[in-house]
Formats: C-alpha cells, sequence, structure tokens
C-alpha cells in the first residue's frame, strides 16, 4: 500500500523549535493517527495510508491521496487533516508552531520525474520544494504571473547559475554551488508565488519515497 508523508517546516532547526522525533511518533500514536516512521530530524514523518482515525468527511473508506493520481476531494482531506493533526500535537504537546504538508506517494514520484537528469551528482545540491496548490482565482492568477517572472529572471542568468523546474505544486532548485547565500531560496520562491512551502534535498527527497512505497527515481 501506498504511503504518505508529513513534512514539518522548521523544527530542530539550530536552538529553535526542538522537537524529538521519538516523542512525536509516539504522540501520533497516542493520537490514533497510527505510528509513523521518523526520517532524519528535521521533520519528516511517513505514514501508511490511509492514516487511521483521521478520516476524510466522506467516511473512513475515502481513497487516500497518497496513491497518486488526482484523488477525490475525500482523499484530499483525508492528508490535510493528518498535516492539521499534527500540528496540532505539535502545539499542544511541544510548543511548537509549524507548519506541515501532506505529500503522497504519487506526488513524490512526480516531483522527482521532474528533477533535469543533468542534475549535479551532489544530491544535496538539488532541492524540491512541495506547498498546497494555488485554490482560488486570485491564488491562480498570483502565482502564474509569479511562475512566469522567475523563470524569465532565471532565463537571464539573474541566479548565479542557479536553476529553476517550476511545477503547480512543487519546484526543483538546482544550486550551483550553495543553498545558503541562494537568490533562489525559499523566501524568494514565496513571495513570488504566494505560497507557503518546505523544502527537502533531493537525497531526502528519494528515501521518503521508497519509505513511502514507491522508488528512488519517480518511476
Amino acid at each position: 500500500m501506498a504511503g504518505s508523508v508529513v513534512l514539518i517546516r522548521g523544527i530542530n532547526v539550530g536552538a529553535h523549535h526542538r522537537v524529538r522525533m521519538a516523542e512525536l511518533v509516539a504522540a501520533c500514536e497516542a493520537a490514533s493517527l497510527g505510528r509513523p516512521r521518523a526520517y532524519l530530524q528535521s521533520g519528516n514523518l511517513v505514514f501508511d495510508a490511509p492514516a487511521a482515525g483521521v478520516p476524510a468527511p466522506g467516511g473512513a473508506g475515502a481513497e487516500d491521496p497518497a496513491a497518486g493520481g488526482g484523488g477525490s476531494g475525500d482523499a484530499a482531506a483525508v492528508g490535510t487533516d493528518r498535516a492539521d493533526a499534527v500540528a496540532g500535537i505539535l502545539a499542544a504537546r511541544f510548543g511548537v508552531t509549524a507548519r506541515c504538508l501532506t505529500v503522497g506517494a504519487g506526488r513524490l514520484a512526480a516531483a522527482l520525474r521532474s528533477v533535469p537528469e543533468d542534475a549535479d551528482p551532489d544530491e544535496k545540491l538539488t532541492h524540491l520544494v512541495f506547498w498546497d496548490p494555488p485554490g482560488g482565482d486570485g491564488d491562480v492568477a498570483r502565482f502564474a504571473a509569479g511562475r512566469e517572472e522567475l523563470l524569465a529572471v532565471a532565463e537571464e542568468g539573474a541566479f548565479g547559475g542557479d536553476r529553476l523546474v517550476l511545477e503547480p505544486d512543487h519546484a526543483v532548485v538546482l544550486y550551483r554551488e550553495s543553498s545558503r547565500n541562494s537568490k533562489l531560496g525559499l523566501p524568494r520562491l514565496e513571495r513570488a508565488l504566494g505560497v507557503e512551502g518546505t523544502a527537502r534535498n533531493l537525497r531526502t527527497t528519494r528515501v521518503l519515497a521508497e519509505w513511502c512505497g514507491g522508488r528512488a527515481d519517480g518511476t
């Protein structure tokens, strides 16, 4: 069965928002979310799908979005509720406010397939940024305008050799040297596109895809 991952933004970075992942896993299990597997300390919880105890509005039998391919409205709600539930646990148990986003196996695979074949062999230099696709007409229009602008600027070489692939629900950023001082960091993408995202490097994304039942290359 395909799984899905809840990506948590901004925990265990330096001395801020410290969360023991083993305790978070136990708290999720106690809240009837199932027992996820935690990968690294940066906020990756891999769940079997569908998430126990987080039914979609249409009932427990709703299709899980992790299986990929569109899915139903109820299926989307399963992932949203799971992420919201984890965010609630972080706030109540750990006093941490963090954005959480559910990404299913199908979506992970699609993102991996969008990575250019000539990406740097150093997987830490390629980052995948995930966000919820824009919903309302205004958000869609802002995203489209921001996407066009970012791609045009990237084409002009204004990002110092860093490259960009932009899709409706994710980006692939190929850094030439490092993400730390790049003009193509997460804040720039969020401002231009009107989204809130979270980034993982290519190595981490491949591991998460495998843990969700897929392949590291997205095929």
